[in-house]
């Protein structure tokens, strides 16, 4: 894969790092830093980067890291990367007010406090970072979860103007209600390709953009090696 592509607007990264798992976290974690040093994109919307120690390791040189760890978790697991050329101009965390149950699977997407990051850069393009809690085999309480998330993330980027990007693991498939529901304002950077989580086989990650000229390119990142970092396959969208 070649690093940049001639005269893009924009290029961007989304990868979900499965941190959660702890085991060779510190050598999957690099691969990852790793690739974003050689490929260089604009932006990098990371996921799952949830211990305050793991930051270290997926950091890369050459961008600012966007962030928030006031004790040992880092908000949301959500870390955003700016190449410093592309200059942020402001920056906002916004929690969500649905959290999920604590009494089930999701107590560590409660422990996490998610949210979505909204970061705006110099030419006024905006960048929302976000990871949905998951339903865990569409339980109902869990759905609703998720769709009071998204309610509260579509309500806050309807009034956005300009290039909107919306990247990460929403955590619902093509198809699916709620699939349909951002589409209405944002379209799919990846929409054709096949699924990104390795777990589960389907497709949860995504690139939205609204007001997004032809897209250049769109791929799954390949790492090398016979392991991939995560359980998610990182995505690449050019436009």
């Amino acid at each position: 894969m070649e690093p940049g592509v001639k005269g893009a607007a924009m290029e961007i990264v989304t990868q979900n790092c499965f941190g959660v798992a702890v085991v060779h976290s510190r050598r999957r974690f690099k691969r990852i830093r790793e690739f974003v040093e050689k490929a260089r994109p604009e932006v990098v919307c990371l996921q799952e980067v949830f211990w305050r120690r793991q930051l270290k390791w997926v950091i890369p040189g050459g961008y600012e890291a966007i962030y928030e760890a006031p004790r040992m978790m880092v908000k949301g697991g959500l870390v955003t990367l700016v190449r410093k050329d592309r200059r942020v101009t402001a920056r906002a965390y916004v929690r969500y007010r649905s959290q999920g149950r604590w009494v089930s699977r999701q107590l560590v997407d409660r422990m996490a406090s998610k949210g979505f990051w909204d970061v705006v850069l110099e030419d006024g393009t905006r960048v929302i970072n976000t990871h949905l809690v998951s339903t865990y085999f569409r339980q109902r309480a869990h759905d609703k979860s998720q769709r009071g998330q998204l309610d509260q993330l579509l309500s806050y980027v309807q009034g956005l103007v300009g290039q909107v990007i919306m990247a990460g693991d929403f955590n619902f498939v093509p198809g699916s209600e709620n699939y349909r529901l951002v589409r209405q304002g944002f379209e799919d950077v990846t929409a054709g390709m096949g699924r990104s989580s390795l777990n589960v086989n389907k497709k949860l990650d995504y690139v939205f953009v609204k007001e997004m000229t032809k897209v250049k390119k769109a791929e799954y990142i390949d790492y090398g090696g016979a392991k991939y970092p995560s359980d998610h396959k990182g995505i690449r969208g050019v436009w």
